[in-house]
């Protein structure tokens, strides 16, 4: 059995919310989200920062729709259709890097920003021109090892759903992300809370969620809980990075 559990760092005259990964847990925050927007706390926001699933919540807030909307909406997704891995995707892992293309879900982020009138095409400057409202999506630069941040003042002429591609991004799932010559994935890997992009962290609300898992798990009963990544940080990262460096060599030889 696993006990999601949601850490919220209040703070008064909130003007910045950061939002932490997740994956299908992150409808915890959700929760979260809803009690806040019953205290008017949205009224106050100038900034949504968010990575990996915190991110496409961000968006989700920014364009316009309510917790409970989001709720509703994350509940009656089927996730089992969201993995669109084949046997020809598994076998090309070693030169994709992923199994998962991530059309799928990104189909959903489509539909929900053309509800909300705007286009697949919306960069980060015209979203915040139309919502008055800045997004600021986490992403972890594999190539030159940093984590960056995508967001009107950084990247203005970037399309939002990129940046919401690379947040999905997580190794070895998903394929990683080519952008402006540099490959990207999930910024969640590197830090859970994109705390470090918050301009005024004493007016910075930041919500995190983590799963936790019973005694009997964690002593070993069941192992099916554990993550395929390997907790050796260094060595983790080592492994992506030569399988990164080996593709591209690949591609640039062609």
């Amino acid at each position: 059995m696993k006990l999601i559990i949601v850490f919220v760092t209040m703070t008064t005259d909130i003007c910045e919310i950061v939002l932490s990964g997740g994956g299908t847990n992150a409808i915890a925050i959700v929760g979260s989200l809803q009690a806040l927007y019953e205290k008017n706390v949205f009224n106050s926001i100038e900034r949504w920062i968010g990575s990996s699933a915190g991110a496409i919540i961000a968006l989700f807030m920014v364009i316009g729709y309510t917790p409970q909307s989001l709720y509703h909406l994350l509940l009656n997704i089927d996730y089992s259709n969201l993995n669109d891995a084949n046997c020809d995707s598994v076998l090309s892992f070693f030169d994709t890097m992923g199994m998962i293309d991530g059309n799928r879900i990104m189909q959903i982020i489509r539909l929900a920003l053309t509800k909300k009138g705007f286009t697949e095409d919306t960069t980060f400057c015209e979203l915040f021109s139309q919502t008055k409202k800045e997004l600021v999506i986490a992403g972890y630069n594999l190539t030159k090892g940093i984590t960056e941040s995508f967001s009107s003042s950084k990247t203005p002429y970037m399309k939002v759903l990129i940046a919401c591609r690379i947040s999905i991004s997580i190794p070895l799932l998903f394929t990683p992300v080519m952008y402006n010559g540099d490959m990207f994935i999930d910024g969640c890997i590197i830090e859970h809370a994109p705390i470090q992009f918050a301009i005024q962290k004493d007016k910075t609300l930041v919500i995190q969620c983590i799963t936790q898992v019973s005694d009997n798990e964690r002593t070993g009963a069941s192992t099916s809980h554990r993550s395929p990544i390997p907790t050796d940080a260094p060595s983790f990262f080592a492994l992506v990075h030569s399988r990164v460096f080996n593709t591209l060599q690949k591609k640039c030889l062609h």
